[in-house]
């Protein structure tokens, strides 16, 4: 027998026992969290950690490889400390590692390298961030990995004030001393072969050695980035005798260099950059080691470039 049509608008209203427990189900269903929605979605789970991130997880060290020789950037200071600020930045991104791994910041262990073996430390995994002044180029990025840019730069010459030393053609039948190792060795050796200057060259372990020589007078300039030599230069107190002069002969863009082919290191360090210069960190850290007075009183007075604003 066909149903009223009143009786049968209601029943579409009406639940039974098991129909209510149904629809309770369904609704506590809706109300609980996905499985992993708790894990915030930027950092992978610890039991999917890959890599160098897996390694800190275990062991609970981020080991940072440090240049003792590269003012402002990475150096040790009198007391026995590193500092620089490729050092402060490489501590932010350790800060992040630690988020990724589950929030606990790893322990720091520093670790020497000169700028001869850093790439082939790096390669190897003795070092997991090298925290230096290190040129990111398409040839080193066969063997290993970099951060967004953290400062640009470019082969210039210190040189003693009172030499009359303008630029590299006034070298032509003298001599200057570079960094082994380093891009702008590679550069001033084909420049110089290129024109036919006739300049010695004289390879150095590092920039202390390379300064050494010129203040014996046994060679006219030291050839390198810039902002080292001027680094150098302000460390040692030594800014009012000596001046860097010259074009900038290469275009240098540094990076932290890492691991290759790590993806969730490589998320992280992204990350961490991003959100330090989002959050203005990474200019009150530039500003710390480039603009305002440094611990022995002298002052770089380089302002951030465009290129990292």
């Amino acid at each position: 027998e066909t149903m009223p049509r009143a009786a049968r608008i209601r029943s579409r209203f009406v639940v039974t026992p098991l129909g209510a427990l149904a629809l309770a189900a369904a609704a506590l269903l809706a109300l609980a969290p996905v499985p992993g929605a708790t894990q915030d979605d930027r950092f992978p789970p610890a039991e999917v950690l890959a890599g160098t991130l897996k390694r800190v997880a275990q062991s609970g060290t981020l080991r940072l490889g440090y240049r003792a020789d590269a003012a402002p950037f990475s150096f040790v200071s009198k007391a026995g400390e590193v500092h620089g600020y490729s050092i402060d930045l490489c501590r932010a991104i350790g800060a992040s590692i630690g988020e990724a791994i589950g929030g606990v910041p790893p322990r720091v262990e520093f670790r020497p390298v000169t700028a001869a073996d850093r790439l082939d430390r790096v390669a190897a995994g003795d070092v997991d961030l090298e925290c230096g002044s290190t040129t990111n180029t398409a040839a080193r990025r066969q063997r290993v990995a970099f951060s967004p840019p953290i400062f640009i730069t470019g082969t210039r010459l210190a040189v003693r004030r009172d030499a009359g030393i303008r630029g590299l053609p006034d070298l032509a039948g003298r001599s200057l001393a570079v960094v082994r190792g380093t891009t702008n060795e590679e550069a001033l050796r084909a420049i110089v072969a290129r024109n036919g200057l006739r300049t010695g060259i004289v390879a150095t372990d590092d920039l202390a050695q390379a300064f050494a020589l010129l203040a014996a007078g046994r060679v006219d300039a030291v050839g390198g980035d810039d902002v080292l030599l001027v680094g150098q230069l302000v460390r040692a107190g030594e800014r009012a005798r000596h001046a860097v002069v010259g074009p900038l002969l290469t275009f240098e863009r540094y990076g932290i260099a890492f691991a290759r082919d790590d993806r969730q290191l490589a998320a992280t360090v992204e990350r961490a950059m991003h959100d330090l210069a989002r959050s203005g960190e990474l200019r009150r850290i530039y500003n710390k080691w480039f603009v305002r007075t440094l611990p022995n009183g002298e002052r770089l007075d380089m302002p951030m470039g465009p290129e990292l604003e």
